[in-house]
């Protein structure tokens, strides 16, 4: 944990429970590197939703590394003829599992979760995903960010719970 400038608490970045060296997130999503003491701009892409009703935006870092053995179960790339390894990490992705790890923060009940068995638990934490409780997904607050399966996060039955209610 780091204090940048001495103001907001920044978390070592963690990915699939393994710490990313030299970056640093804030519990609303911003990335600090201190490989270049500067904090990072997100790469913002759109996309439109399943049901086209509408445009939204998915903010993801390129994060770099120099040693592939830390992340061999990663999906990563290498910047070609350097030692630069490259990973794509979405925003809400990253706030969720560095400040709601799933096992501090599961989907059921807490003393549900403890009961469970590891092996169980990994296939949990394999297929859930991070959903943005106000349904606005720019916002990557820690506090509106929650794990669910995949059926409860898209876009068109949220709607219609929130219709319903």
């Amino acid at each position: 944990m780091i204090n940048v400038f001495g103001e907001e608490e920044f978390r070592p970045l963690i990915r699939y429970g393994t710490i990313i060296p030299d970056y640093y997130i804030s519990e609303d999503g911003r990335l600090y590197s201190a490989k270049t003491n500067k904090f990072r701009k997100p790469v913002i892409n759109y996309y439109w939703t399943a049901t086209h009703e509408k445009r939204v935006k998915n903010q993801q870092w390129i994060v770099s590394f120099s040693d592939p053995e830390l992340f061999d179960d990663f999906e990563y790339t290498c910047k070609e003829g350097k030692n630069i390894y490259e990973l794509n990490i979405k925003c809400h992705r990253a706030v969720a599992e560095t400040w709601k790890p799933i096992d501090q923060f599961p989907p059921v009940p807490i003393k549900d979760w403890e009961q469970t068995p590891e092996s169980v638990k990994d296939i949990i934490k394999s297929t859930l995903v991070v959903d943005h409780l106000d349904d606005n997904p720019t916002n990557n607050h820690a506090n509106n960010l929650g794990w669910v399966i995949p059926k409860d996060n898209q876009h068109i039955r949220k709607k219609h719970k929130l219709n319903l209610e």
